[in-house]
């Protein structure tokens, strides 16, 4: 595993290029070990609403606010798995279609997902400074399991096969990230089974 998973926390509530670029200058060593070069692949920070910590737009990466908050290596694993869809073709914004109300699906998860949710959820209510009391919790998990829109079946199975990829790149992420990619590998998984039927 490459890196220390605690190392250097960035509680950054002012994200900038400024500061991604001398992120990326931290991290680049982290993905070189990895194989993965991010060389000729413009990376930057966006403003704009993001559904994710990064994303892949025209052919670049967008970092998204969120991305600020994780640790050194869980940021490079980010980068790392956004680079990975690019690096296999990956490149376009797959559209969402959203659902009527009584098309929403609430997923059950299995209870080893669940406490992933959990997880992921205090760190998201924290990220965002939103009380971490257990009923902002329940409120982050039931607003993550509810499906209310649909992307294609090309968009699932890219980022299945993505994150499967990520989690055996030898990056020592957070416990947080972890149960992150964990729950959004599971939740991945469950919306392409939707959208295959």
């Amino acid at each position: 595993m490459w890196g220390d998973a605690a190392n250097n926390i960035n509680n950054s509530s002012n994200p900038s290029q400024q500061e991604l670029d001398r992120i990326l200058a931290q991290i680049t060593n982290v993905l070189k070990a990895t194989g993965i070069n991010y060389h000729g692949i413009p990376i930057r920070y966006t403003s704009n609403s993001c559904v994710a910590n990064a994303q892949v737009a025209n052919n670049q990466i967008e970092v998204c606010a969120g991305f600020f908050y994780y640790s050194r290596n869980d940021q490079a694993s980010i980068i790392w798995h956004e680079v990975n869809h690019i690096r296999n073709g990956e490149t376009k914004t797959f559209p969402r279609t959203n659902l009527s109300t009584h098309e929403y699906v609430t997923l059950t998860p299995p209870s080893s997902i669940l406490e992933d949710l959990r997880i992921f959820c205090e760190n998201k209510c924290a990220q965002e400074g939103v009380n971490n009391s257990s009923y902002w919790i329940d409120v982050y998990m039931q607003r993550e399991l509810l499906i209310t829109s649909l992307s294609t079946e090309e968009c699932y199975r890219a980022e299945i096969r993505c994150y499967n990829a990520e989690m055996k790149n030898g990056i020592d992420v957070s416990d947080a990230y972890r149960a992150e990619r964990n729950f959004l590998l599971w939740r991945h998984q469950q919306c392409l089974n939707i959208v295959k039927k």
